[in-house]
């Protein structure tokens, strides 16, 4: 049986002998394997074609019978996320959380300990899903942040490249 690397050289060497092959492909992990002493990257600028994959999905949708806007459906997301300034919209308080051991980090690896969990009604169209979200003090750019518990949960399609959320 052939190791992985082998199998890798094998696929690499007919890759690269392929006259039909205009432009190739390569993982940033093997392309050290495939030009010695590369250890950097180069990416082009976005067209204006791939910027459009780009933009957040922000949807407005009803939580506890309350419209909100500037929610962020993220899939990198494994939690929902509600900033403690949102707990007032919704007439609860932090005596309404729950207590939870969660610890959250922040894209750049910063932690913190969240304020606890509630749960709230989330609907979109007709869909109706009683959703946990962890409540934070920390400031965001966005009112919710609904991640994969929700995504899943819902058996929703998130496409950012057509702004919409498919069921």
């Amino acid at each position: 049986m052939e190791s992985v690397n082998e199998q890798e050289d094998i696929h690499r060497e007919d890759f690269f002998r392929d006259p039909n092959y205009k432009s190739m492909i390569v993982w940033v992990n093997q392309i050290s394997r495939v030009i010695p002493k590369f250890n950097s990257g180069v990416f082009d600028s976005p067209t204006q074609e791939m910027k459009d994959h780009l933009k957040p999905l922000l949807l407005t949708l009803m939580i506890e019978g309350v419209e909100v806007n500037k929610v962020l459906v993220d899939g990198g997301s494994a939690i929902n996320i509600l900033p403690q300034t949102m707990l007032k919209r919704f007439g609860k308080t932090l005596a309404d959380l729950k207590p939870h051991n969660i610890l959250i980090s922040d894209y750049a690896g910063k932690s913190s300990q969240p304020e606890g969990m509630i749960l709230l009604d989330v609907e979109i169209g007709s869909v109706k899903r009683t959703t946990m979200f962890i409540v934070t003090p920390l400031k965001a750019n966005f009112n919710v942040l609904l991640g994969r518990e929700w995504i899943h949960g819902m058996g929703a399609i998130p496409s950012t490249l057509h702004q919409k959320v498919f069921f």
